[in-house]
């Protein structure tokens, strides 16, 4: 069971090789943090903090600095609107910030956006998808629910490009590391032959001979 303020430690301390990743999770909910850490610990890559209330986080941050992730639930005992979450999001900097909480209207998430969080992580997401998720954050990407969309563009990016959505932007991801369809559905929660669609919607847009060649463009393009 988690407990407020207990650190929940993945095997591989950040820093300490070029794949570590610190990771903060805010949350009160004692459940779900019990899945989450028993998930995340199975991540070599990943150290996992814990803490369950607003001024624990920033008390974490002024001991340990910044994190690479930090994720932070905008409902968890001391938070007070929009101006607790960026203070949090301030504090982290130049780590990444996103907002893990439940049921969220876009115009809440686009104000948390706003703010300079990086993206809005929602609790019913599948755990196998979540360290994902965690590394794309990790490497400056923003992400959002597919059921969301703020209107963004991708810098660099052409307009065909510009509609790529957060998912297949992780499924590119998932793939660019070389990552079979399997591993992929397994990552999303999802069927091979769903991967295969995403993937075929994602050759149409970049107008990619292959995905090789979508990945190709992609990393060109800088969304991955």
């Amino acid at each position: 069971m988690v407990n407020e303020q207990q650190e929940t430690r993945g095997k591989t301390a950040a820093g300490s090789g070029p794949a570590g990743l610190s990771l903060l999770i805010a949350d009160d909910h004692v459940l779900l943090l019990d899945a989450v850490t028993q998930k995340l610990s199975q991540e070599p890559d990943i150290t996992l903090d814990v803490v369950t209330d607003y001024d624990s986080a920033v008390a974490r941050l002024d001991a340990h600095g910044p994190y690479d992730v930090l994720l932070l639930d905008v409902r968890m005992p001391g938070m007070e609107g929009l101006s607790s979450i960026q203070n949090v999001v301030e504090r982290n900097r130049p780590g990444v910030t996103a907002i893990f909480s439940g049921e969220v209207s876009p115009s809440v998430v686009r104000k948390c956006i706003e703010t300079g969080a990086r993206g809005y992580v929602p609790k019913s997401i599948s755990l196998n998808s979540l360290s994902n998720i965690i590394r794309l954050l990790a490497s400056g990407q923003v992400f959002l629910p597919a059921d969301i969309s703020l209107g963004r563009k991708r810098p660099g990016a052409s307009e065909a490009a510009r509609s790529i959505t957060d998912r297949e932007v992780l499924t590119l991801q998932l793939v660019a590391e070389g990552k079979t369809n399997k591993e992929i559905a397994y990552a999303l929660d999802a069927t091979e032959m769903t991967v295969k669609m995403i993937m075929r919607q994602v050759c149409t847009k970049l107008d990619a001979k292959n995905r090789a060649h979508a990945t190709a463009i992609a990393k060109a393009q800088g969304f991955i």
